[in-house]
């Protein structure tokens, strides 16, 4: 019974500790889109659900005018688009 009542307080502090790390993730993402809309982007993330998956976690930048790809300037011909700490280091050198 105790190792049951111990079991599940791991479990429950383990995604708690998950949430908050993925909470805070969000967040910069979100500071990173606002950035982008200031400038004249919208922020795609590409959404994989294969953590194996050469894009998985990646986003790219787009122009709202002219709705071309702006960063990466590779992406169009790998599919592979840019890490946030990418994407942030792009935005903030503007």
């Amino acid at each position: 019974m105790i190792s049951t009542f111990f079991s599940i307080g791991i479990g429950i502090g383990l995604s708690i500790e998950r949430g908050t790390t993925m909470s805070k993730e969000k967040v910069r993402e979100n500071r990173l889109r606002r950035m982008a809309e200031r400038q004249g982007m919208k922020l795609h993330k590409i959404k994989r659900h294969d953590p194996l998956a050469l894009d998985y976690g990646t986003c790219y930048l787009v122009d709202i005018r002219s709705n071309a790809i702006i960063f990466p300037a590779s992406y169009s011909e790998t599919g592979i688009g840019a890490t946030v700490d990418e994407i942030e280091k792009f935005l903030t050198k503007r």
